[in-house]
Protein backbone atom coordinates (compact mmCIF):
# COMPACT_ATOMS: atom_id res chain seq x y z
CA UNK A 1 0.00 0.00 0.00
CA UNK A 2 1.30 3.27 -0.76
CA UNK A 3 2.30 5.87 1.57
CA UNK A 4 -0.55 7.57 3.69
CA UNK A 5 0.56 10.18 5.07
CA UNK A 6 2.74 13.17 3.51
CA UNK A 7 6.21 14.15 5.40
CA UNK A 8 6.96 16.40 7.25
CA UNK A 9 9.87 19.35 7.38
CA UNK A 10 12.69 18.93 9.97
CA UNK A 11 11.11 21.46 12.03
CA UNK A 12 8.03 19.84 12.62
CA UNK A 13 9.68 16.91 13.56
CA UNK A 14 11.37 18.35 16.19
CA UNK A 15 8.35 20.20 17.37
CA UNK A 16 6.00 16.49 17.65
CA UNK A 17 4.27 16.20 20.63
CA UNK A 18 5.15 19.56 21.95
CA UNK A 19 3.44 21.45 19.56
CA UNK A 20 0.43 21.23 17.20
CA UNK A 21 1.37 19.67 13.76
CA UNK A 22 -0.88 19.79 10.39
CA UNK A 23 -0.19 17.57 7.84
CA UNK A 24 -1.82 15.67 4.41
CA UNK A 25 -3.23 12.33 4.18
CA UNK A 26 -3.98 10.20 1.15
CA UNK A 27 -7.36 8.40 3.02
CA UNK A 28 -10.04 9.39 0.41
CA UNK A 29 -7.53 7.16 -2.52
CA UNK A 30 -8.30 3.80 -0.25
CA UNK A 31 -12.32 3.75 -1.43
CA UNK A 32 -13.45 3.04 2.09
CA UNK A 33 -15.23 6.36 3.01
CA UNK A 34 -18.03 6.43 0.18
CA UNK A 35 -21.61 6.34 1.29
CA UNK A 36 -22.06 3.19 0.13
CA UNK A 37 -18.83 1.39 2.14
CA UNK A 38 -19.76 3.71 5.25
CA UNK A 39 -23.35 2.39 5.09
CA UNK A 40 -22.25 -1.00 5.21
CA UNK A 41 -19.24 -0.34 7.63
CA UNK A 42 -22.59 0.86 10.17
CA UNK A 43 -24.78 -1.93 9.16
CA UNK A 44 -21.86 -4.38 9.95
CA UNK A 45 -20.12 -2.69 13.05
CA UNK A 46 -21.34 -3.61 16.48
CA UNK A 47 -24.27 -1.34 17.39
CA UNK A 48 -22.86 -1.71 21.03
CA UNK A 49 -19.73 -0.30 19.80
CA UNK A 50 -21.17 2.76 17.75
CA UNK A 51 -21.69 5.80 19.97
CA UNK A 52 -24.77 8.03 18.45
CA UNK A 53 -24.90 11.18 20.48
CA UNK A 54 -26.13 14.96 19.81
CA UNK A 55 -26.04 17.87 22.15
CA UNK A 56 -27.55 21.04 22.68
CA UNK A 57 -27.20 23.18 19.82
CA UNK A 58 -25.81 26.53 21.16
CA UNK A 59 -24.28 24.89 24.19
CA UNK A 60 -21.20 26.04 26.09
CA UNK A 61 -17.44 23.77 25.44
CA UNK A 62 -18.06 22.44 28.80
CA UNK A 63 -21.91 20.80 27.83
CA UNK A 64 -21.26 17.39 26.98
CA UNK A 65 -22.89 15.02 24.50
CA UNK A 66 -26.78 13.20 25.12
CA UNK A 67 -26.05 9.71 23.85
CA UNK A 68 -29.15 8.25 21.62
CA UNK A 69 -29.48 4.66 19.95
CA UNK A 70 -30.14 3.48 16.42
CA UNK A 71 -31.03 -0.46 17.21
CA UNK A 72 -33.92 -0.13 14.05
CA UNK A 73 -32.00 2.03 11.99
CA UNK A 74 -29.84 0.64 8.57
CA UNK A 75 -26.47 1.92 7.84
CA UNK A 76 -28.09 4.15 4.86
CA UNK A 77 -30.70 5.35 7.58
CA UNK A 78 -28.17 6.72 10.09
CA UNK A 79 -25.96 7.55 7.37
CA UNK A 80 -28.93 9.89 6.27
CA UNK A 81 -29.68 11.15 9.64
CA UNK A 82 -26.19 12.28 10.11
CA UNK A 83 -26.64 14.41 7.21
CA UNK A 84 -29.93 15.96 8.08
CA UNK A 85 -28.06 17.73 11.00
CA UNK A 86 -27.23 17.29 15.04
CA UNK A 87 -25.80 14.15 15.45
CA UNK A 88 -22.09 12.82 15.72
CA UNK A 89 -22.34 8.59 15.66
CA UNK A 90 -18.53 7.22 16.16
CA UNK A 91 -17.34 3.42 14.80
CA UNK A 92 -15.37 2.81 17.74
CA UNK A 93 -12.22 0.45 16.70
CA UNK A 94 -13.78 -0.25 13.77
CA UNK A 95 -10.02 0.40 11.98
CA UNK A 96 -9.03 -2.80 13.88
CA UNK A 97 -12.25 -4.73 13.55
CA UNK A 98 -13.10 -4.28 9.78
CA UNK A 99 -9.75 -6.52 7.29
CA UNK A 100 -9.92 -3.63 5.28
CA UNK A 101 -9.83 -1.03 7.26
CA UNK A 102 -6.97 -3.13 9.22
CA UNK A 103 -4.32 -2.90 6.53
CA UNK A 104 -5.32 0.86 6.62
CA UNK A 105 -4.95 1.37 10.12
CA UNK A 106 -1.03 -0.51 9.86
CA UNK A 107 -0.02 1.58 7.08
CA UNK A 108 -1.20 4.43 8.85
CA UNK A 109 0.84 3.61 12.07
CA UNK A 110 4.06 2.64 9.87
CA UNK A 111 3.95 6.26 8.19
CA UNK A 112 2.90 7.78 11.37
CA UNK A 113 6.73 6.47 12.63
CA UNK A 114 8.49 6.80 9.71
CA UNK A 115 7.21 10.83 9.51
CA UNK A 116 7.58 11.80 12.99
CA UNK A 117 10.63 9.36 14.38
CA UNK A 118 7.88 8.51 16.99
CA UNK A 119 7.56 4.76 18.29
CA UNK A 120 4.04 4.17 17.87
CA UNK A 121 2.66 1.37 20.13
CA UNK A 122 -0.77 0.15 20.24
CA UNK A 123 -2.54 1.75 17.54
CA UNK A 124 -6.30 2.21 17.02
CA UNK A 125 -8.53 4.11 15.32
CA UNK A 126 -12.53 5.22 15.27
CA UNK A 127 -14.76 6.64 12.39
CA UNK A 128 -16.19 9.65 13.06
CA UNK A 129 -19.30 11.13 11.05
CA UNK A 130 -20.38 13.78 11.72
CA UNK A 131 -23.36 16.78 10.98
CA UNK A 132 -22.78 20.02 9.44
CA UNK A 133 -21.90 22.78 11.53
CA UNK A 134 -21.59 20.72 14.51
CA UNK A 135 -19.49 21.99 17.37
CA UNK A 136 -18.16 19.28 19.77
CA UNK A 137 -17.59 19.60 23.19
CA UNK A 138 -14.17 19.78 25.24
CA UNK A 139 -12.35 16.46 25.40
CA UNK A 140 -9.03 14.89 26.20
CA UNK A 141 -8.18 12.07 24.42
CA UNK A 142 -6.73 9.15 26.98
CA UNK A 143 -4.02 8.31 24.97
CA UNK A 144 -1.45 10.52 22.00
CA UNK A 145 -4.23 11.54 19.24
CA UNK A 146 -4.30 12.58 15.54
CA UNK A 147 -7.56 13.92 13.45
CA UNK A 148 -7.83 12.89 10.08
CA UNK A 149 -10.52 14.71 7.99
CA UNK A 150 -11.58 12.83 4.95
CA UNK A 151 -14.95 14.36 3.59
CA UNK A 152 -16.10 18.13 4.75
CA UNK A 153 -14.06 20.47 6.40
CA UNK A 154 -13.73 21.37 10.50
CA UNK A 155 -11.47 23.54 12.65
CA UNK A 156 -10.09 21.50 15.55
CA UNK A 157 -9.19 23.98 18.62
CA UNK A 158 -6.33 22.74 20.77
CA UNK A 159 -5.66 24.23 24.09
CA UNK A 160 -2.66 24.13 26.49
CA UNK A 161 -2.42 20.87 28.77
CA UNK A 162 -3.21 21.96 32.29
CA UNK A 163 -1.64 20.19 35.47
CA UNK A 164 -5.45 19.48 36.28
CA UNK A 165 -6.85 15.93 35.37
CA UNK A 166 -10.23 17.49 34.30
CA UNK A 167 -11.30 19.52 31.39
CA UNK A 168 -9.81 22.81 32.08
CA UNK A 169 -12.01 25.37 30.09
CA UNK A 170 -13.12 28.81 30.70
CA UNK A 171 -13.67 31.60 28.80
CA UNK A 172 -10.23 32.94 29.86
CA UNK A 173 -8.58 29.79 28.14
CA UNK A 174 -9.74 31.15 24.74
CA UNK A 175 -7.15 33.44 24.18
CA UNK A 176 -4.52 30.34 24.70
CA UNK A 177 -6.29 28.24 22.17
CA UNK A 178 -4.57 27.29 18.60
CA UNK A 179 -7.35 26.89 16.06
CA UNK A 180 -6.56 24.41 13.38
CA UNK A 181 -8.47 24.46 9.66
CA UNK A 182 -8.71 20.86 8.51
CA UNK A 183 -9.77 20.95 4.62
CA UNK A 184 -10.61 17.27 3.38
CA UNK A 185 -6.89 15.30 3.33
CA UNK A 186 -5.32 17.05 5.78
CA UNK A 187 -4.64 16.10 9.71
CA UNK A 188 -3.79 17.06 12.93
CA UNK A 189 -1.79 15.51 15.38
CA UNK A 190 -1.43 17.56 18.79
CA UNK A 191 0.52 17.51 22.58
CA UNK A 192 -0.93 14.55 24.74
CA UNK A 193 -3.56 15.56 27.07
CA UNK A 194 -4.23 18.85 24.96
CA UNK A 195 -7.82 19.29 25.56
CA UNK A 196 -9.56 19.75 22.01
CA UNK A 197 -13.08 20.91 20.26
CA UNK A 198 -14.41 21.14 16.67
CA UNK A 199 -16.15 22.80 14.78
CA UNK A 200 -17.94 21.49 11.36
CA UNK A 201 -17.86 23.39 8.12
CA UNK A 202 -21.13 23.28 6.05
CA UNK A 203 -20.95 19.85 5.17
CA UNK A 204 -21.38 16.16 6.34
CA UNK A 205 -17.55 15.58 8.09
CA UNK A 206 -15.67 12.20 7.48
CA UNK A 207 -12.82 11.30 10.26
CA UNK A 208 -10.72 9.07 11.44
CA UNK A 209 -9.44 9.64 14.81
CA UNK A 210 -6.33 7.78 15.34
CA UNK A 211 -5.03 6.95 18.69
CA UNK A 212 -1.87 5.07 19.96
CA UNK A 213 0.85 4.92 22.70
CA UNK A 214 4.51 6.26 22.87
CA UNK A 215 6.85 5.02 25.40
CA UNK A 216 6.62 8.85 26.20
CA UNK A 217 3.17 9.09 27.27
CA UNK A 218 3.31 4.86 28.45
CA UNK A 219 6.09 7.12 31.38
CA UNK A 220 3.42 10.17 31.92
CA UNK A 221 0.98 7.10 32.70
CA UNK A 222 3.38 5.16 35.43
CA UNK A 223 3.95 8.88 36.81
CA UNK A 224 0.43 9.87 37.38
CA UNK A 225 -0.16 6.66 39.21
CA UNK A 226 2.63 6.42 41.31
CA UNK A 227 2.26 9.97 42.25
CA UNK A 228 -1.57 9.54 42.46
CA UNK A 229 -2.82 11.63 40.05
CA UNK A 230 -6.16 10.48 38.18
CA UNK A 231 -6.45 9.81 34.44
CA UNK A 232 -7.51 13.05 32.41
CA UNK A 233 -11.22 13.42 31.29
CA UNK A 234 -11.99 11.44 28.23
CA UNK A 235 -15.40 13.80 27.54
CA UNK A 236 -17.68 15.77 28.67
CA UNK A 237 -20.76 13.42 28.29
CA UNK A 238 -23.42 13.84 30.69
CA UNK A 239 -25.37 10.57 30.41
CA UNK A 240 -24.48 7.24 28.87
CA UNK A 241 -28.57 5.99 28.65
CA UNK A 242 -29.99 6.86 25.53
CA UNK A 243 -32.81 9.67 25.47
CA UNK A 244 -33.65 9.37 21.49
CA UNK A 245 -33.92 6.73 18.97
CA UNK A 246 -32.68 7.39 15.52
CA UNK A 247 -34.90 5.63 12.67
CA UNK A 248 -36.29 5.87 9.28
CA UNK A 249 -37.66 9.74 10.63
CA UNK A 250 -34.70 10.75 11.95
CA UNK A 251 -33.99 11.77 15.53
CA UNK A 252 -36.75 10.89 18.12
CA UNK A 253 -36.79 11.47 21.30
CA UNK A 254 -38.01 9.10 23.97
CA UNK A 255 -41.03 9.79 25.93
CA UNK A 256 -40.24 11.92 29.22
CA UNK A 257 -36.58 12.23 28.17
CA UNK A 258 -36.62 15.15 25.63
CA UNK A 259 -34.40 18.19 26.87
CA UNK A 260 -36.73 21.46 27.42
CA UNK A 261 -34.63 23.13 24.27
CA UNK A 262 -35.91 20.24 22.13
CA UNK A 263 -38.02 20.76 18.65
CA UNK A 264 -41.79 19.53 19.95
CA UNK A 265 -42.45 16.75 17.71
CA UNK A 266 -44.53 17.35 15.18
CA UNK A 267 -48.28 16.02 14.96
CA UNK A 268 -50.05 14.77 11.96
CA UNK A 269 -52.76 16.48 10.12
CA UNK A 270 -55.99 15.37 12.03
CA UNK A 271 -58.22 13.63 9.31
CA UNK A 272 -61.83 15.09 8.95
CA UNK A 273 -65.03 12.43 7.90
CA UNK A 274 -66.02 13.34 4.70
CA UNK A 275 -69.34 15.37 5.13
CA UNK A 276 -72.62 14.25 3.93
CA UNK A 277 -72.78 17.05 0.90
CA UNK A 278 -68.65 15.21 -0.24
CA UNK A 279 -69.94 12.10 0.15
CA UNK A 280 -73.14 12.47 -2.22
CA UNK A 281 -71.10 14.17 -4.34
CA UNK A 282 -68.96 11.35 -4.92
Amino acid sequence: MPDLLSPLTADQRRLARREVLRFGHALAGTGLFTDDLLAELLDLHPRARTRILTRRPDGSPRDGWIAGAADKATGAQLLKAVAAGGLSVTLDGVMSSDPACRLVLDQLAADLHDITGLIVMGANASIVLSSPRLAAPLSIAPREAAALTVRGGQVLYAYPAGPEAGLPWSPAREDAVTPVMLQAGQAAFWPSQSPTRWVNGEALNVSVVFTFETPQSKLAQVLRRALGRPSPAACAQTDQTPRFDIGAKGLVWREGLAPDWAPAPKKSPRRRAPSARALKAA
